[in-house]
């Protein structure tokens, strides 16, 4: 059982990852949670089941409705992609144990709000806060993480955060962090504790800046001669490379390396 549960984790990501997809989508587009059927966005044609196996279907269709030959964002796929490599390197760390089914669904909440705040900038209550108030406790039960570790890293996630936005956008007259990232750091530290900040801030500031670079790299590409405004005066979601940072602390911070690098 225990060889055989990574892929089985996987194949349970996978059905979740569609549904954190359909989550996002009907949050994105203002429709209601609970929808009969799953249609096409183009044509409304009602999908049917071999249309909905998660990342095969858009394989095999191409990226294609079946029906009527639209295009089916990549997005799909790629929220049901990583929600399989989640659970799967969840499932190699932590075997069947509690710690992975509460962190499974951190994952869940981590991706739905990642998907949201990457198409629409914005990083939803429910998921943040809502987060916060289950996971929290969940958190503190089903692994070494203390109750006094957990709220001072939600406390001081949301102290620090906070005051970055206050200070960005009443000194600095900018927009840093909004109030949906404020949150998410609450969410963070509550589950991660405040050891895991120090980690989180770096995992998150590496990979965002790496990514600005990337995308002015391919600007200045197209470009021509890299003319125009620079991509790094535009604000980019901070949400996806946050929750980035908080799955490799916990999924790696038990080794000892890594723990030598992020705890102080």
């Amino acid at each position: 059982m225990e060889s055989a549960f990574p892929v089985l984790a996987g194949l349970l990501g996978l059905v979740l990852g569609s549904f954190y997809a359909a989550c996002a989508y009907g949050y994105i587009h203002g429709l209601p949670f609970f929808r009969p059927r799953s249609v096409c966005p183009r044509c409304g044609v009602t999908l049917r089941a071999r249309d909905l196996v998660p990342v095969a279907s858009w394989l095999a269709l191409r990226g294609r409705c079946a029906a009527c030959g639209g295009r089916i964002s990549l997005f799909y796929p790629l929220v049901e992609s990583v929600s399989c490599l989640c659970a799967v390197l969840l499932a190699v760390r932590f075997g069947v144990s509690p710690a992975f089914w509460v962190q499974l669904a951190l994952c869940g909440v981590l991706i739905t709000a990642s998907a949201i705040d990457a198409r629409i900038a914005v990083l939803p209550d429910a998921l943040t806060l809502g987060g916060a108030l289950v996971l929290c406790p969940l958190m503190v039960w089903s692994t070494a993480l203390t109750w006094r570790d957990s709220c001072a890293g939600a406390l001081l996630g949301f102290a620090l955060a906070g005051g970055l936005h206050l200070f960005f956008r009443y000194v600095r007259k900018k927009t840093a962090l909004g109030l949906g990232d404020v949150k998410l750091f609450l969410l963070l530290g509550g589950v991660c504790g405040w050891q895991g900040l120090p980690g989180i801030c770096l995992i998150s500031s590496v990979t965002a800046a790496s990514a600005l670079i990337l995308l002015h790299l391919r600007a200045a590409g197209n470009d021509g001669n890299g003319s125009g405004p620079s991509i790094f005066a535009r604000p980019i979601p901070f949400g996806p490379f946050l929750s980035l940072g908080a799955f490799t602390y916990l999924l790696w911070s038990g080794s000892g390396q890594f723990r030598l690098i992020l705890h102080f």
